[in-house]
């Protein structure tokens, strides 16, 4: 226990308020001291952690601590924990070659290992539990498959809950020698324990039979009742779902996937959210666009989600408790969010193929504090545990090519990177992460920020100079001094902005350039303003391309519009036939039938606009009510 595999290494005393960052790839693995200001040297150099080890591999992986006092680290020998704070001795060593994942328990009591399964290499056991100061194992299971492996300690590690198909086993006190509770559900695909007291459990139970829904509930422990749950939302449709706990564990978010979508639309599947609630309440969360769902952060400090969805330009908005909307941040080239441990910042991004810009975007005030346009293809994305600084890497194997990683401060800067390659260099990143810290460590505070207009960037950008072939320089020197016309699209704009740019309707104040805004994704004429005063803006509510009359436009909208109603009313009344025959609707089903009148009426309205006219004994018949 007291040897040392490291010699010299700077001590990194625990009240330290950098964490450090570990970079491992084929051309070593490094611990950084990292920096809070730019410009700013760190104070020692990176250290090689695998000097001594001959064969680079991808399947050395590393993990840290919750509180960021021990690292394990698996060099295709050993499965090494280091301490930190006492110069990297060696706190506990396992013969273990083949270990793929780590994770450690919330307090550093056990660590858990798993390794590929295989019958050949008679590595059956391949999911250990480890005491990490007794050093000693304590559990091993066995699972063919990677997924949902890891077991599910509650924060006081009293419990531990080991999820395999069909069956939930929850290990208490310690005592790992016979599960204290059991579930055997047949069709289980997911359980999921909030690790805080009271412990609520989560479930998601496929189709068991033919005709059967799927079905999420939230159980009691240590009851665990499933005719008894606390909430219960059924999912008429569905192929797989995922669960996300909120901060508090009051209530979570079921992403629920449709594999085929057999309507047609969408080539990749549906999916659609629920809010389920402990208190018994579920709630469908109404998406303003149609799409898939990228991803979905909850807010660590509010019962506010944020969700990014819809075909790209992507919409990314922001729920409350109640599914309505708090705040739309536009359109824009996002697949992903994340809100910073704090809660007081908010990250939109894309990821992988998506390249796009990182937007840092204030949570108190709604305002844009930052926006990282120099780092592209971003494959991993991690807030600092300060809240303050952001960890974007581009790491095999996502992608193969041009791997990177740089530091940014929330104001968009660059603190740190990887530094330039050379052309043609085979230089891959495996893996690439903080130092873990208690959240208690950071609490929140205030920060400085002028705000930024998300318009005023697109403008920008509009506007940038480019590459001008050779033949079409003269033309262009020419149209140097002539007026700039640019459109933008008002569903790119936050919701303070677009209300701004609407109530700029018709106004002209001249300028360099001339701003014209489009809506419903048509674009619009550009403006007319004369004079260098100020650029002009106008709004064109539902114009047509330029040079098209936009009636074609517009007649297509409604009749398409006339279809998705009418398919409502067909809906509601099915609806309305299992109500009459004594089918007891749930609540969700009951508000859609309210809903007929208002559905009619605007029905009939663009109807009549489109001279098909409107005849309400009609549609009632024809919907069978």
């Amino acid at each position: 226990m007291s040897s040392r595999i490291v010699e010299g290494v700077v001590r990194y005393e625990p009240d330290s308020t950098l964490p450090n960052l570990c970079v491992r790839g084929n051309e070593g693995f490094y611990l950084y001291s990292t920096v809070s200001e730019v410009n700013q040297k760190p104070p020692v150099e990176p250290y090689q952690l695998d000097a001594n080890v001959a064969q680079k591999s991808s399947n050395q992986v590393f993990a840290w601590s919750a509180d960021g006092k021990y690292m394990a680290w698996c060099n295709s020998q050993n499965l090494l924990v280091l301490d930190v704070y006492a110069d990297f001795a060696v706190q506990l060593q396992v013969d273990k070659s083949r270990v793929i994942s780590i994770e450690f328990s919330p307090n550093n009591t056990y660590i858990s290992t798993f390794e590929p399964f295989s019958n050949a290499n008679n590595n059956k056991d391949n999911i250990g539990i480890y005491s990490l100061l007794g050093g000693h194992l304590v559990a091993k299971f066995t699972q063919g498959t990677f997924a949902h492996w890891q077991p599910q300690f509650s924060c006081d590690e009293r419990i531990c809950c080991r999820f395999f198909k069909d069956h939930a086993l929850f290990f208490q006190d310690g005592d790992f020698s016979q599960p204290k509770y059991k579930l055997h559900i047949p069709g289980l695909a997911l359980v999921h324990m909030f690790p805080s007291a009271p412990n609520h459990v989560a479930i998601y139970i496929g189709r068991s039979k033919k005709g059967a829904p799927n079905v999420v509930k939230v159980l009691r422990y240590p009851d665990l009742n499933e005719n008894q749950p606390m909430s219960t939302k059924r999912l008429m449709v569905g192929d797989k779902a995922t669960l996300h706990w909120n901060w508090n564990g009051t209530a979570l978010i079921v992403k629920n996937m449709e594999e085929v979508d057999t309507s047609g639309n969408e080539y990749y599947g549906k999916t659609t959210l629920f809010y389920v609630s402990t208190e018994g309440s579920a709630n469908k969360v109404e998406l303003k666009k149609e799409g898939p769902i990228y991803e979905i952060s909850w807010d660590p400090g509010r019962n506010e989600f944020c969700v990014v969805y819809g075909h790209m330009p992507s919409k990314a908005s922001l729920f409350n408790s109640n599914c309505d909307s708090v705040y739309d941040f536009g359109t824009g080239l996002r697949s992903a969010c994340r809100f910073s441990p704090q809660g007081h910042l908010l990250a939109l991004y894309g990821h992988g193929s998506v390249r796009s810009n990182v937007e840092i975007w204030h949570r108190a005030s709604l305002s844009l504090v930052a926006k990282i346009v120099d780092f592209a293809d971003i494959t991993m994305f991690d807030w600092s545990p300060c809240g303050e600084r952001i960890l974007l890497a581009t790491h095999s194997p996502t992608l193969k090519v041009d791997n990177k990683w740089a530091i940014y401060n929330y104001m968009g800067k660059s603190l740190m990177c990887s530094g330039v390659k050379p052309r043609g260099s085979t230089c891959e990143l495996w893996q690439v992460g903080w130092q873990n810290r208690r959240k208690e460590q950071f609490p929140p505070r205030q920060i400085n920020f002028t705000a930024l207009s998300l318009q005023d960037l697109k403008v920008q950008e509009a506007t940038e100079s480019k590459y001008v072939p050779p033949y079409m320089r003269n033309k262009a020197s020419q149209e140097i001094n002539q007026k700039k016309n640019i459109v933008l699209d008002l569903n790119d704009l936050p919701d303070r902005e677009r209300a701004a740019a609407m109530a700029m309707n018709g106004s002209s104040s001249g300028g360099a350039y001339n701003i014209t805004y489009r809506s419903g994704g048509d674009s619009s004429q550009a403006g007319r303003g004369l004079g260098s005063a100020a650029p002009s803006r106008s709004y064109v509510p539902g114009a047509a391309p330029m040079g098209d009359s936009g009636g074609a436009s517009s007649e297509k909208s409604k009749k398409n519009r006339i279809k998705t109603l009418e398919k409502r009313l067909k809906e509601m009344g099915t609806l309305k036939k299992k109500q009459k025959s004594g089918e007891t609707l749930e609540k969700e089903a009951i508000e859609k039938i309210s809903r007929e009148d208002e559905v009619r009426a605007e029905l009939n309205k663009l109807k009549q606009e489109l001279g098909l006219g409107g005849n309400p004994s009609a549609t009632t018949a024809a919907n069978g009510v």
